[in-house]
C-alpha cells in the first residue's frame, strides 16, 4: 500500500493567544493527495495524536527532539467521513507555556501543532483476549520518535504490505496576549507544514542521536510543491551510510551509480528540494550538485535549504525547464569539466529523478 500523508485541510493560524478555542480539520491522504485514507475491510480505523509541542534544543549538539506542551483529545479516522471533520482543540495556557520553557532547553520556545497515528487493535475475538488502549501521550514527554520517519525503515515496512503514515508538524505559532512577552516565538504564515526525515547512521528506533533534516511542502494540491511516493525509497538509498548502501531494503545496482568526489549531480523537478538537501547531508561525495526545477518551486527549495543549515552551500537552486533550448550556464560549466574541449575531462553525472513523467523529458533535452 502506497504511503499515507498525515496532514490538514484546516490548519491552525499563524499567531494564538494563550489558552485560544481554535478548529483544526485532519486529512491522511496519498501523495497526489485526491484520494483519502480508507482502512480496510474489517479494520476499526486509526487513531490519530495531536499534541502541541516544543523542540528541545542543545548549544552543542544543535537539535534533540521534541518535547509536548499539551495533549489533545485523540481523532478516530475511520474513512472519508473523516476528512472534513473539525477537530475543537485549545492553544497551551500561560502556565503551560511556562512550563515547558522552565522544564527544557527549548529553541526559541517555537511552539508547534504534532500529528501521527496510532493504529487502532480490532475489537477482541473472545473474551480472553483484551482490547489494548492506545499510549497516554503526557506533558513533558519526549515525543521524537513519534514525529521522526526513518526512511529505509518506512520502505521496508511498505514493501512488507504494511500502511505506512507519515507524520507532520505545522511551522512555528506565535503566541500573543498577556503573559506571553517572555515567549520568544517566530510568527509563520501557515501555508506549509512540515516532515522531519532521520539520516543518522543507526536506523534503529530508539538509537542515534536526532539527526534529521525537516523539509516542508505546501498544503493544497500543487503537486511540484509535494514530496511524492517515489522520493521516499530513493532517499533511503542515497542517505543510507556507505557500509550499508548494499545491504539497503531499497533494490540498487550500484553500478549505475558514477562513484568519486569528482561527480555532478542534478536532481529534476525537486519540488521541495528533499533529495537533494539530503544528499548534501549524507557521505556521499560529489563537486557539484543542484536542484532544478520550474521558476515557481524554487523559492520552497531555498526554504527548506535555509530550514536544514544550507544558506551559502549545500545544492545549487537552478531553474530548468527540460524544453529550453540552453540549460542553464552554472550546469554547463559543471557538466564540461576543467576542459571543455575534451570529453574526457568531464565528470560522471549523475540525475535524480522522483516523479512519474508524461513522455520522455530527455526526448529533446536542452544542451550547453
Amino acid at each position: 500500500m502506497p504511503f499515507q500523508y498525515i496532514g490538514f485541510q484546516r490548519l491552525p493560524p499563524s499567531s494564538l493567544s494563550p489558552s485560544q478555542s481554535l478548529q483544526v480539520a485532519p486529512l491522511i491522504a496519498n501523495d497526489l493527495r485526491d484520494e483519502v485514507f480508507l482502512p480496510e475491510d474489517g479494520e476499526d480505523g486509526v487513531e490519530l495524536k495531536l499534541a502541541w509541542v516544543m523542540e528541545k534544543h542543545d548549544a552543542a549538539q544543535g537539535r534533540e527532539g521534541f518535547v509536548v506542551v499539551k495533549t489533545e483529545q485523540s481523532v478516530q479516522w475511520i474513512g472519508p467521513d473523516s476528512a472534513y471533520r473539525k477537530v475543537d482543540i485549545a492553544c497551551p495556557s500561560v502556565k503551560e507555556l511556562k512550563k515547558a520553557v522552565q522544564s527544557a532547553t527549548l529553541k526559541d520556545a517555537a511552539l508547534r501543532l504534532a500529528m501521527w497515528v496510532e493504529v487502532i487493535e480490532p475489537p477482541p475475538k473472545s473474551h480472553k483476549r483484551a482490547k489494548k488502549s492506545p499510549q497516554e501521550t503526557n506533558a513533558g514527554q519526549d515525543v521524537s520518535s513519534c514525529l521522526l520517519i526513518r526512511p529505509t525503515e518506512a520502505v521496508r515496512r511498505s514493501q512488507a504490505g504494511e500502511t505506512v503514515f507519515l507524520p507532520v508538524l505545522t511551522p512555528p505559532i506565535k503566541t500573543t496576549g498577556p503573559g506571553s512577552a517572555s515567549l520568544s516565538m517566530s510568527p509563520a504564515k501557515l501555508t506549509h507544514v512540515s516532515r522531519l526525515w532521520a539520516y543518522d547512521s543507526n536506523e534503529d528506533e530508539g538509537q542515534g542521536c536526532f539527526a534529521a533534516i525537516e523539509i516542508e511542502e505546501e498544503i493544497g494540491f500543487e503537486l511540484d510543491k509535494h514530496i511524492w511516493d517515489a522520493s521516499i525509497p530513493l532517499l533511503s538509498l542515497l542517505m543510507a551510510p556507505p557500509d550499508s548502501k548494499s545491504s539497503s531494503s531499497v533494490d540498487s545496482d550500484a553500478s549505475i551509480i558514477p562513484h568519486g568526489p569528482s561527480r555532478v549531480i542534478v536532481e529534476l523537478g525537486a519540488g521541495t528540494g528533499m533529495l537533494s538537501i539530503g544528499l548534501a547531508h549524507s557521505s556521499t561525495p560529489f563537486s557539484r550538485l543542484f536542484a532544478s526545477d520550474l521558476a515557481p518551486a524554487l523559492e520552497l527549495i531555498e526554504s527548506n535549504k535555509a530550514r536544514n543549515g544550507l544558506t551559502g552551500h549545500g545544492p545549487e537552486v537552478i531553474e530548468l525547464d527540460w524544453f529550453a533550448e540552453q540549460l542553464p550556464a552554472s550546469l554547463c560549466e559543471a557538466l564540461e569539466g576543467e576542459d571543455s574541449k575534451s570529453s574526457r575531462s568531464r565528470p560522471p553525472l549523475l540525475v535524480l529523478a522522483a516523479k512519474g513523467f508524461h513522455g520522455n523529458p530527455f526526448k529533446e533535452a536542452p544542451s550547453c
